[in-house]
């Protein structure tokens, strides 16, 4: 093993020469295609990573091959949206909660005052506050229900279950209508602060 790194030392210039001490090693590289190895400046792997890649565009524009276009060719499928909203969710998710939490502790006032002021909202005569009220729970129990709910669809994947491809369009379309219609239910209960 220690030849096999002087030998690759010599060729890319890490040892010199003089450094053969070995009667084995003189016999394996003779000194004379030592001196030559190492009289080439090395070539760094920066360098080399360069040449590589212009050697790779210049192929490329020889043969007219396009640039590839990334996500501008992709038609949006069912699986594919689900998997970007599952990893939104749980990212707006997170970064939600930090805001509430820091919104919560620089805020003079309780949570509950702002639920108050929402459900007494009023607009020209008309209460908008419960419609709005209702909106924001949704708004906020849609996102936990949909990622839930397809958190459950993703164990079934990692047991191997439901790659094929009916079976991922049917559950799709089940995971986001049964996550609408939960979000639906839990904006539409009504819980009383204690007194």
């Amino acid at each position: 093993m220690a030849m096999l790194f002087r030998v690759a030392g010599r060729h890319y210039g890490l040892l010199s020469s003089k450094q053969v001490s070995s009667p084995i090693m003189s016999k394996l590289v003779p000194m004379a295609s030592v001196k030559a190895l190492t009289t080439k400046p090395p070539k760094t792997i920066q360098e080399v990573a360069q040449g590589e890649m212009l050697d790779f565009w210049k192929k490329n524009e020889t043969l007219k091959r396009p640039i590839s276009p990334h996500l501008t060719i992709w038609r949006s499928q069912l699986p594919m949206t689900l998997s970007f909203f599952h990893r939104f969710t749980g990212v707006a998710m997170i970064c939600a909660t930090y805001v509430f939490s820091w919104v919560m502790l620089a805020s003079p006032v309780d949570y509950q005052w702002y639920i108050t002021f929402l459900k007494d909202l009023h607009i020209d005569g008309y209460a908008v506050g419960p419609s709005f009220l209702f909106l924001a729970k949704f708004i906020i129990a849609l996102p936990f229900c949909y990622h839930c709910i397809n958190g459950v669809r993703h164990l079934a994947w990692d047991l191997g279950k439901g790659f094929d491809l009916p079976t991922l369009y049917r559950t799709g379309y089940f995971v986001s209508v049964l996550s609408i219609l939960v979000a639906l239910y839990l904006a539409s209960l009504s819980f009383k602060a204690p007194e």
